[in-house]
């Protein structure tokens, strides 16, 4: 078993509890790396978003129907950002030796990169295929919609280097 864990990043939670398709998606990806692969440990982040419940505890839902035992979950249910997420993961007693893995969409995984990358943390992205029921007009907004979200983090991450 590797000890490195596999983090997960949560997505919209629909009204009633359902999950978005890219929170089913990335979940059910996330899952099947870690039964593949012998992790200990799966890390769901998502905190509340429109709907309830939190999207990790959404996720949590998805994992343990997919056989992911309880007690290999961490659930970050307070996470609202990407980079809450990166401080989670920095500040838990999560064994990082082996490096981790974070599951996130191809089109967010450049700003996921740098604000793990700014916490100090060394991750390597996984990304689930889009699948055929995500529009191609959507998959272009998805797109388009991280270039200025990049340039915030990558401006937030500066200045935050500067000494006072």
């Amino acid at each position: 078993m590797t000890a490195a864990p596999i983090i997960v990043l949560g997505a919209a939670v629909w009204p009633g509890g359902v999950p978005s398709p890219t929170l089913r998606r990335r979940t059910g990806f996330a899952c099947t790396l870690f039964l593949e692969g012998g992790h200990a440990r799966l890390v769901l982040s998502g905190g509340i978003g429109r709907h309830p419940p939190a999207e990790a505890e959404v996720m949590a839902e998805i994992a343990t129907a997919m056989g992911i035992p309880a007690g290999a979950l961490l659930l970050d249910t307070a996470a609202r950002t990407t980079i809450e997420t990166a401080a989670f993961v920095a500040r838990s007693a999560i064994d990082r030796q082996q490096g981790m893995i974070v599951v996130t969409d191809r089109y967010h995984a450049p700003r996921t990169w740098l604000a793990f990358r700014a916490y100090g943390l060394h991750a390597q992205m996984r990304c689930p295929p889009l699948g055929h029921e995500t529009r191609l007009v959507r998959r272009l907004w998805s797109f388009a919609r991280e270039v200025p979200a990049l340039l915030w983090y990558l401006g937030y991450f500066v200045r935050a280097r500067r000494p006072h």
